[in-house]
């Protein structure tokens, strides 16, 4: 999560122990779902039955993004994700997660790679 954290993270990556690479894996893992589970208000944005974006928002004024993830389709199958993080202030992106899927003929997916990145 790099030097400085939001300060709605608990946990500071930067001073632990990093003895093993599972455990501040799991810190990690651990702090992106502190993102999401706060209080907040969440806005779904849809096309048809299809969502197509989900912001988090701090409450429901809509004044300050926590998350927006954007889900984005070939026909019913989804083919990326990409989820961005914003810093504890809600207007700058702080993180990028993005998973491109490939499919195969029958569109089961045979691959996912996954890029995460940090300005």
């Amino acid at each position: 999560m790099g030097n400085t954290n939001s300060t709605r993270v608990s946990h500071d990556i930067g001073s632990e122990p990093n003895l093993f690479r599972g455990d501040r894996l799991k810190q990690i893992i651990d702090d992106l779902g502190e993102e999401d589970s706060g209080s907040g208000f969440s806005e779904l944005i849809k096309t048809g039955v299809f969502t197509n974006t989900i912001i988090v928002w701090t409450d429901s004024g809509k004044t300050q993004k926590r998350t927006e993830t954007t889900f984005t389709r070939i026909g019913v199958f989804m083919s990326s994700i990409v989820k961005q993080i914003y810093d504890v202030d809600g207007v700058s992106v702080i993180a990028t997660s993005t998973a491109t899927f490939t499919r195969d003929g029958q569109n089961f997916v045979v691959d996912a790679t996954v890029l995460n990145t940090r300005p």
